[in-house]
This record gives C-alpha cells, sequence and structure tokens, in this order.
C-alpha cells in the first residue's frame, strides 16, 4: 500500500504528510514534537481521568510526552511530519520495555511531580495493567510503538497511516509484528 504524500484539506489546499526521521541533535524538532504529542493526548480520557484539573494536566501531560520522545529517540526511532504536526515513537526488539534507569535517562522523574500524587497513582494502575497485557500478548521479538500523535487540528487526515509506514514495511519484510496499547 502506498499512501499518498500529500493530502488536500476541506478546502483544497495542500496537507504536508512528507516524513522523516527525527535527529536526536534537531532540538527544535523535538519540542515541537514533544509539543504536537502532548496537544495530542491533552484531552485523552486517560490523562483527563489521571488529572481532571486541565492547566495542571497540560503541565503533566507535556512532561510524561517529553519524557517518552526522549526515551524513543535515544533507544528507538521517531519519524515526523516535516511540520513536526505528526509524530510516532518506536522501540525495536528488545528495547520495548522502559527499565529504571532508561526511565531517569529520558526525564520521568518529573512525572509524578506533575501529575500530583493522586494523578500519579492513577496513571501507575493502568501502567501497572498495560506492562502486564504487552508481556502477555507480546512475547516474542516485536516492534512497540510507545506513542503516536497528531495535533489535532490535523487528526483524520490520514498523517498517522504516513507515520506508521517506515517502521511497518520494515517489521513486514523482517516478519516481526507490531504492539501498541490504547
Amino acid at each position: 500500500l502506498k499512501l499518498p504524500r500529500v493530502r488536500l484539506d476541506s478546502k483544497g489546499s495542500s496537507l504536508p504528510t512528507d516524513v522523516d526521521r527525527l535527529p536526536r541533535s534537531d532540538a527544535t524538532g523535538q519540542t515541537r514534537a514533544a509539543a504536537a504529542l502532548a496537544r495530542a493526548f491533552v484531552d485523552y480520557d486517560l490523562m483527563v481521568y489521571a488529572v481532571p484539573e486541565a492547566a495542571r494536566r497540560g503541565r503533566a501531560v507535556r512532561a510524561l510526552y517529553d519524557a517518552l520522545l526522549a526515551d524513543s529517540l535515544r533507544y528507538g526511532e521517531v519519524y515526523a511530519t516535516r511540520d513536526r504536526a505528526g509524530v510516532a515513537c518506536w522501540l525495536p526488539p528488545g528495547r520495548e520495555h522502559l527499565t529504571v534507569v532508561r526511565q531517569l535517562r529520558a526525564g520521568m522523574l518529573s512525572v509524578p511531580l506533575r501529575f500530583g500524587p493522586g494523578g500519579f497513582r492513577r496513571l501507575l494502575a493502568y501502567d501497572t495493567l498495560g506492562r502486564a497485557l504487552h508481556h502477555e500478548l507480546a512475547p516474542m521479538p516485536h516492534w512497540y510503538l510507545s506513542a503516536i500523535g497528531v495535533e489535532p487540528e490535523r487528526q483524520g487526515q490520514g498523517v498517522a497511516a504516513a507515520l506508521l509506514q517506515p517502521i511497518l514495511q520494515r517489521a513486514d519484510a523482517a516478519g516481526l509484528p507490531c504492539y501498541l496499547e490504547t
């Protein structure tokens, strides 16, 4: 399946869906990518459940996605649209599980503070269940999609489908499954 490189919005304007690998050296791109992920998930049901207060939730979600992006840049691969409105964070086989050392390196130490005690406890309960299911459902080598998000105004335009292609093609060629929990 070959996806179009440019799609049209409802007014006929072109929307870039060109995807490239986000380099670790691109600090500006990383900042924009993390912000896009945070905006994509700030109103996600799990985040609202964890932190009902909108202002605190915005800061908490940004800290979480800053850390997930940092981990994927260091241990996996991050793909983004050229305008950084969409981002996919992948971890390769053997690196799909976040260790304590990796959590510290990624900056996860700020996440409990940002979510607050109650919010972090709720988020941790989800994470515990998610990890158990991940181990049960994907015990074989696999690519793990740790996060994929698109700016709210760009959702529904094929951006996420384009973001998936680089790794889905490689996984298919290698005969490896991919895993995502949502």
